[in-house]
Order: structure tokens, then sequence, then C-alpha cells
């Protein structure tokens, strides 16, 4: 290699998927300019040149128009050729997308079951306990307490559970994260809504019965 003054050095950060590990990489104006002097090298294909320029967002259509107009400018008569940063993002992710919908759809049904399953609990609950039910009233109990008891017994049941899940999900989290590039982000407001949201079930399918 020739000899090439280096201005900076940063942090490694991906630059490809996140299922490849950080390798060494240069960023540079000219591929050309860098491989000067280097013999035994076919580089040709192994580096792209590429501009990445920002832009807001809004009325695309004239901005890419007017990038394409000041291409030669920069580029001579190399074709004139664009892609979108977060479609390429997206495309290496499409496995994990995919499999994200399936475990959605999945966690949405085992929740309706749950739920029916917490219903007819509460309702099988309810029909065994009519004679204490009765006594109690007979004996001067609001409906109200009644009432605030089978549902701290649902929500209990229900919050017992969603609690478990919660472990079983950060386990399988720190699995994935073993066994895999991809790191293990728990966040914990959404660990949070999730048992409030287990709780809520509780007292929704509780009050029906």
């Amino acid at each position: 290699f020739d000899e090439h003054e280096i201005i900076g050095v940063v942090k490694d950060f991906h630059y490809a998927s996140l299922h490849t590990s950080i390798e060494p990489a240069i960023l540079t104006m000219s591929a050309r300019l860098i491989m000067s002097g280097a013999s035994d090298n076919d580089y040709q294909g192994a580096m792209q040149n590429r501009i990445a320029v920002r832009v807001s967002g809004s009325d695309m259509r004239d901005t890419i128009g007017y990038l394409e107009s000041i291409w030669p400018n920069v580029a001579g008569d190399l074709p004139f050729a664009y892609r979108f940063v977060d479609q390429d993002i997206q495309a290496q992710y499409e496995q994990e997308t995919r499999l994200a919908r399936i475990t959605l759809a999945g966690c949405l049904f085992a929740l309706g079951i749950a739920a029916l399953g917490l219903f007819g609990l509460a309702a099988v609950s309810v029909a065994r306990r009519t004679r204490e039910i009765i006594i109690r009233k007979a004996i001067g109990a609001k409906r109200s307490s009644i009432l605030w008891q089978f549902l701290i017994e649902a929500m209990v049941l229900s919050g017992f559970g969603g609690f478990l899940g919660i472990l079983v999900g950060i386990g399988l989290s720190q699995f994935v994260a073993l066994v895999s590039p991809l790191p293990a982000v728990i966040s914990i407001p959404w660990v949070i809504i999730g048992f409030c949201f287990s709780v809520g079930v509780a007292v929704i399918f509780g009050l029906y019965p």
C-alpha cells in the first residue's frame, strides 16, 4: 500500500446485519485511491462507491429528480441508481419480522384461550359457591364486598400467571442472546404493561360471572 493519512478513528459500529460480526472497515472518499500501490489484491466488487444523502422525506419525487440532475457533476458517466437505507435495513431482518408477526399472532391466540379459561373458572367458582354467597348476603354482606372477593382471587391468579410468563420471556430472550448475535433487550415499561394487562384481563372477565 502507498502511504495515506488517517484523519480519524471511530468506535466499532454495525454497518451490516446484526447476524454478522463487526469487521474492520475503511471510510474513504475514493476506494481506488486507498488501494493504489497495492499488489495481489483484487478488490473489484468488494468495494462499492456510494454517496449517502440525508433527505427530509417530504416531496421525494422532486428530491430524487434534483439528485439525478446533479449526478453527472459528481459521478460523470456512472449510471444513477438509488436505494433507501430504511428499506435496506428492513430487508436484512425480513425473517425476524415474519417471526415476530407469527409470535404476536400466537400470543394473541393464547391470550384469548387464557381469557376464556379464566372466564370459565370464574363462572364455575361462582356456581360452586352459590350457597356461600346466599349465606353471606343473608347475614348482611354487601354485593360489592362479594364482588371484590371474586375479583381479587381472579387478579391474584392471573397476575401470578403473568409473572411466570414474564420470567419465561426473560429466560428465552437470554437464551436467544447466547445462541445468536442478537442482543437481549428487556424493556421495563413493556414488562409493567404486560403484567398490568394480565391483571386487567382478570378484571374484565371476572366481572361478568
